[in-house]
């Protein structure tokens, strides 16, 4: 994965915090509309600006529990 590699950061929850957090503003509950719709944008730039290799990570939600409650 390209954010793993450049910020040698080696687990799932890390990487989503490591792109969430590069938002600048959160929207107010419950969504409107316009703040589906810049999610939904948001979403497809963080989709093009990190590329995953799907080979490198585990995404077995049953294998994700048993690491958990490790």
């Amino acid at each position: 994965m390209y954010i793993a590699k450049k910020d040698n950061i080696d687990e799932l929850h890390a990487v989503w915090d490591s792109v969430l957090y590069e938002s600048e503003d959160y929207p107010v509950l419950p969504l409107s509309d316009s703040d589906w719709k810049k999610l939904g944008d948001r979403a497809s730039v963080l989709v093009k600006e990190h590329k995953v290799d799907w080979h490198v990570w585990d995404l077995n939600p049953h294998h994700w529990g048993h690491e958990s409650f490790e």
